[in-house]
């Protein structure tokens, strides 16, 4: 399949590993990218620029495919801003394919990343958000409802109903994030996503893989993944509409 986020990336398929903590390491990226998708690492569960050089040269062990980091730009408790800097001029030292930013703007990054032929792009949850990524020089935008499972924006907006507004309001390749899970939801995405063009349609950040599905059956993960609101916001499901224990019937 042939979009421009394939091109961009010069990969095969433009479905791409989202940034998971503790998740995304070096056999996973190699993993997705070896598949024909691009492979992510996230530097935040890295204490260093050296540390994270040391994960890259793993994943070129593994795969000669592309490959991007994610850097998540928000305040921290043991990551410095001296070591956000080490990030990026890491990344521009080991040519990766793109650097998935979110959090704030890497406006000061962007002249080396694209010197080095490094992509970047930017995880947004509103319209005008895409909009001053796009007049910034990122070269993709990922467009993330509230269904994705980072950080997203309070604004509580869908991602079928944001991303064809994003669609309307810049030119470059889109990434659709949040809810995309499997096949039916990435072929949903272009509808939701087809450019202004009238032809050109996004790609697909994901974050959940199949073995987590195969993990249902087991009675710890079931409940993990019950709804967290209360009775009375979601309405009860049909096996708990009997009494509680000491309520008469």
């Amino acid at each position: 399949m042939k979009t421009r986020i394939t091109e961009l990336f010069g990969i095969e398929h433009p479905i791409i590993c989202g940034g998971m903590l503790w998740v995304t390491d070096a056999k996973l990226c190699a993993a997705i990218s070896e598949a024909g998708g691009l492979g992510c690492i996230t530097a935040d569960q890295y204490t260093s620029g050296d540390a994270l050089r040391e994960a890259i040269r793993e994943v070129k062990a593994l795969t000669d495919k592309p490959f991007g980091v994610n850097i998540t730009l928000m305040k921290s408790f043991r990551i410095t801003e001296e070591t956000f800097m080490d990030f990026f001029k890491v990344c521009a030292e080991e040519k990766v394919a793109n650097i998935e930013v979110s959090g704030l703007f890497a406006t000061d990054f962007i002249p080396m990343l694209h010197a080095a032929g490094v992509k970047i792009t930017h995880k947004v949850g509103a319209v005008r958000h895409a909009m001053k990524i796009e007049r910034l020089g990122y070269d993709a935008v990922i467009v993330a409802g509230v269904e994705e499972g980072g950080h997203p924006l309070a604004d509580n907006v869908a991602t079928s109903v944001l991303l064809p507004k994003v669609a309307e309001s810049v030119k470059i390749p889109i990434l659709a994030t949040g809810g995309m899970v499997d096949g039916k939801s990435m072929a949903a995405a272009p509808g939701c996503g087809r450019h202004h063009d009238g032809h050109t349609f996004p790609g697909v950040r994901g974050m959940l893989g199949a073995r987590q599905h195969q993990k249902l059956d087991r009675p710890a993960e079931r409940n993990r993944h019950r709804p967290l609101l209360p009775h009375h916001a979601a309405g009860p499901r049909r096996e708990e509409q009997r009494p509680c224990q000491g309520q008469r019937a």
